[in-house]
């Protein structure tokens, strides 16, 4: 008798373990909402809680394409300052963002150091001020 019971416990946990193993995983909804969350906890928090995630992914986009990052980095001072800093430096300040972006189209000097930003005159002021939105929601 206990061979017999020896013989299907071991019958039973090959089973179950050949059928749960070979069978594909379809994901939940759990996984999905979870794989959702992590897509958005990659952006900055003053992201998702204040700006459109359209928009952020514009502003990055644009920046992506121009020059800007020959010069800036997101975390780190290359030739100009990082976007954290300027993010930090003027986040909170709506009126800035005009500035800011009248600044991209003209360039300037003084604000950062002795190094002046070349002036990018071939640029729209909505392409800039969507760019400096972006910058401005990298404020942690």
């Amino acid at each position: 008798m206990k061979i017999t019971h020896i013989i299907t416990i071991g019958l039973f946990a090959s089973l179950t373990g050949c059928s749960s193993a070979d069978s594909p995983k379809s994901p939940s909804t759990s996984d999905t909402i979870v794989s959702q969350k992590t897509e958005e906890s990659a952006m900055p928090l003053a992201v998702q809680e204040n700006t459109p995630p359209s928009d952020y992914l514009a502003g990055k986009e644009l920046i992506e394409k121009s020059d800007c990052l020959s010069c800036h980095h997101q975390t780190k001072k290359v030739v100009g300052p990082a976007y954290v800093n300027i993010a930090i430096k003027y986040g909170g300040n709506e009126a800035e963002a005009e500035t800011l972006a009248d600044k991209i189209i003209a360039g300037g000097s003084g604000a950062w150091g002795d190094i002046p930003m070349t002036p990018h005159p071939g640029l729209n002021k909505s392409d800039a001020l969507t760019m400096v939105k972006y910058i401005l929601s990298l404020k942690k």
